[in-house]
């Protein structure tokens, strides 16, 4: 099966699906990826599921890579960034 993944070669993370609408990002050794109502978080070999409508905030730390997760409405907001002041948003 073939998937669209594009790569940010600053913050070092892998975009999978549509550049406006990700399905699954990769970002260090974290990977988080979207399944109709739950965002399912794998980090190494630990996985997690977030429901997509509870509010709520989850911290993470992937190396260097500080990740913000904020689900609620049905969507996840995902936010991360680098000691050096690097970020990107995106909704899952």
């Amino acid at each position: 099966m073939y998937h669209n993944r594009f790569f940010d070669s600053l913050l070092g993370y892998y975009i999978w699906g549509a550049i406006n609408a990700p399905t699954k990002l990769e970002i260090g050794n974290m990977i988080l990826t979207r399944y109709n109502n739950t965002l399912k978080v794998q980090v190494g070999n630990s996985v997690s599921y977030l429901d997509l409508y509870r509010y709520q905030t989850v911290s993470y730390l992937a190396g260097y890579t500080s990740i913000e997760v904020t689900t609620g409405n049905g969507s996840a907001l995902v936010r991360f960034y680098d000691d050096y002041g690097n970020e990107a948003t995106y909704r899952l």
